[in-house]
């Protein structure tokens, strides 16, 4: 696991340097597209601190870092950032809300019971 948090880590490294590269840049074009991309690692940085001092639930935690990675990825890389900001708040709370169902189905089809 120590490794996973490593990778983890550099990949908020290079998502913050990347972010702030676009702001010098002043590659605010698409304002929405890059406050979504902030506050998306601002939630990816809280869950971490938040789960490395053992201040949120083991159930929840990865949840939101998982689920916080992929919308951080698809709000990079597709045009949903051309939404109204509240729309993609809730894209977002919906969009966690499958994540933990389809990871808790997985997790306990996979779990070995004794």
């Amino acid at each position: 696991m120590h490794t996973v948090y490593a990778v983890l880590r550099i990949g908020m490294a290079f998502m913050f340097l990347g972010l702030l590269g676009y702001f010098v840049q002043g590659g605010f074009a698409d304002f929405t597209l890059r406050v979504s991309q902030w506050v998306l690692l601002g939630i990816i940085l809280l869950n971490a601190l938040l789960m490395t001092y053992r201040l949120i639930s083991m159930r929840f935690g990865p949840i939101l870092a998982g689920g916080s990675w992929y919308s951080l990825f698809v709000v990079s890389r597709t045009p949903i950032s051309q939404y109204d900001p509240v729309m993609l708040f809730m894209l977002y709370v919906l969009f966690l809300v499958v994540f933990y169902l389809v990871f808790n189905t997985i997790k306990t089809r996979l779990t070995v019971r004794k």
